[in-house]
């Protein structure tokens, strides 16, 4: 922070016209408390208070303006305030952290008048000269913006490690001394930092996209279609319909019944986060059992770590929305899926299904497992009765959800962003555009290749294929079942996608931009990479050294993308921007630039 001046008030320039435009005058000290007195006399048509406003005690407080000309406050940089043409008074309600803030303010009138007060207090205090206090040297917006970005970046640093090791102590008084635990305490720690890293304006699937939209208090950036995720929050605490109708996303309706606890005391950002957080965790803890129970001790941690550290978790992590339920879903039910590939009775069966299917509430994920755990119960069980109750536990969640939303909150169960699947499947009753169909079949290998390795942030993708040529000899692995199921599962729905005739609709499900839809393949790849690091334990020193190498740098790789809204985006930039490729697509360095404007503030950091 620069340092102060001495004495009380602000520094007073003028100037000709609009001080963002025009030359100021040399400052000089001002004690006159706001409202600020006449500069007409003086031949001057603008003036610039500036300096810090002291704050004692941290909180949202409201700040209001009112003049009878042209005015603007400008707070930490950024310009929170302007008078309207009416000489109206506009108020604004910011969080304040303890300690100085650029204040700066811009009037071409007499009569300026700024109040403050806390939230939830009575009682406005006119901002005088004793609130006040001088900077040595004058700083515009842009350059109070840099400064305080550039405080709060050095401050994220050891928030990490204080948070890092608060969890380190947590989890040794909880897990004391037990190998599979001690791992997961330090993946989780990894996972805790990296998920909060990735919140506030750090938030990728904001931050990454040019049309991102800022929220109050703290003006972290959100996703463009953050309210129709809000909407479900506000349909489930009993709103006004007209608040939340116009959504398309009412059916994922599991992450916001979930966190409700969490955001009444937290709000929207804070609540979805912890509960996000708590769900990731949970997940990571059960594929660290997952993997040990299977293959040992050694292929639990190499799979906890790249799930902790993949960048498809953190992509959505920092936001109330429903894409952040995906992998955890994807954690459990392929561990569902292993389950049911084992002989059971109906009940089992129709218990693990409906568990599944209660997490298919969280997001559209029904076509990734339906074929996949149809072909596990009869290759386990071999007998229609299972088979129909295991479909029918799956189904079933959603069955009920859809008739409460229908028949309750009389909201249509098929949207703008569901009609598309009719609309695939009604264009194999023609007629056909034989050449257009043609020309999407030629792509169709370019695109299963482009959507493996964007949809999976590149590195997965890169390490498969890596372990795919390893995989031979004495220590070749043979996936399991469930896996395959699943896999194939992947495929069907890839090829329903792609290889149908051509369709109109809204959101057409075929081609390059959506590689995020198949986001689900992660899991395979992680249990295929845990499976090969187990099968090397036997043999040459040299072999296990190179997979656990290529295992390593992959981790490394991951923690640098994650890393990267918070550090250098250089490496972040290509792979999360591609990953989110909308059909209007963000230009390049749209990270960097939303970094550079709204700066670098994970959740905790307020300007």
């Amino acid at each position: 922070m620069p340092p102060m001046a001495d004495g009380q008030g602000l520094l007073l320039q003028t100037s000709p016209g609009d001080p963002r435009h025009n030359r100021l005058s040399d400052p000089v000290l001002s004690t006159r408390p706001l409202p600020t007195s006449s500069t007409s006399g003086s031949g001057h048509a603008w003036q610039r208070l500036s300096g810090f406003l002291g704050i004692g005690w941290p909180g949202t407080y409201k700040l209001a303006l009112r003049s009878k000309g042209t005015a603007r406050i400008h707070f930490d940089g950024l310009a929170v305030l302007e008078s309207p043409e009416s000489g109206a008074r506009v108020e604004i309600e910011l969080w304040m952290g303890s300690g100085p803030h650029f204040f700066i303010l811009d009037s071409s009138s007499e009569g300026t008048t700024v109040f403050l007060k806390r939230a939830g207090s009575e009682q406005w205090r006119l901002l005088d000269e004793t609130m006040l206090r001088p900077i040595a040297k004058p700083v515009s917006p842009g350059q109070a913006l840099i400064t305080m970005n550039r405080l709060t970046e050095a401050r994220i640093p050891l928030a990490a490690f204080l948070i890092a090791g608060l969890v380190i102590v947590l989890l040794r008084v909880w897990f004391p001394g037990f190998g599979l635990h001690g791992s997961f305490a330090l993946a989780a720690v990894t996972l805790i930092v990296l998920a909060w890293l990735s919140t506030g304006t750090l938030a990728p699937h904001a931050a990454t996209l040019h049309n991102a939209k800022e929220v109050a208090p703290c003006k972290y950036l959100v996703n463009v279609d953050h309210p129709h995720w809000i909407a479900v929050y506000k349909m489930l605490e009993g709103a006004n319909k007209g608040e939340w109708a116009f959504s398309m996303v009412l059916r994922r309706v599991l992450q916001p019944l979930l966190s409700l606890p969490f955001t009444r005391v937290l709000g929207y950002l804070g609540g979805g986060f912890v509960l996000n957080l708590a769900l990731s965790l949970g997940a990571l803890f059960s594929w660290g059992w997952f993997l040990n129970r299977e293959f040992g001790n050694t292929a639990s941690r190499w799979g906890m770590w790249l799930l902790a550290t993949y960048p498809g978790l953190h992509y959505f992590i920092g936001l109330p929305y429903a894409y952040a339920l995906i992998a955890p879903t994807m954690v459990w039910g392929f561990i569902f899926l292993h389950e049911m590939d084992k002989p059971a009775s109906w009940r089992k069966l129709f218990v693990l299904s409906l568990l599944l299917g209660c997490l298919m509430l969280g997001y559209d994920l029904i076509p990734f497992f339906a074929p996949a755990l149809l072909a596990v119960v009869w290759h386990a069980n071999r007998r229609f009765t299972k088979l129909s109750a295991s479909f029918v536990g799956l189904l079933l969640p959603t069955i009920i959800w859809s008739c409460i939303l229908y028949g309750v909150f009389e909201a249509p169960v098929i949207t703008r962003n569901t009609s598309v699947y009719p609309a695939i499947l009604a264009s194999w009753l023609g007629p056909y555009d034989w050449g257009e169909w043609g020309r999407l079949l030629a792509q169709v290998p370019l695109v299963a290749v482009h959507n493996l390795f964007v949809g999976t942030f590149i590195t997965l993708p890169a390490l498969l294929v890596l372990l795919l040529i390893t995989n031979r000899g004495s220590t070749r692995v043979r996936l399991s079942f469930a896996s395959l199921a699943f896999g194939a599962s992947v495929i069907l729905v890839f090829f329903f996608n792609n290889l149908g005739p051509p369709y109109q609709a809204q959101y057409v499900m075929r081609g390059y931009w959506m590689a995020r839809l198949y986001q689900p393949v992660f899991i395979f790849i992680i249990f295929f990479a845990a499976q090969r690091i187990s099968a090397t334990r036997e043999t040459m020193p040299w072999n296990r050294g190179l997979h656990r190498a290529v295992l390593l740098i992959t981790i490394l790789v991951n923690t640098m993308v994650v890393l990267g809204p918070a550090t250098w985006p250089g490496l972040a930039e290509p792979i999360y921007g591609y990953f989110c490729n909308y059909p209007n697509p963000s230009p390049p360095g749209t990270l960097t630039r939303q970094l550079e404007l709204y700066g670098r503030r994970p959740l905790g950091f307020c300007p």
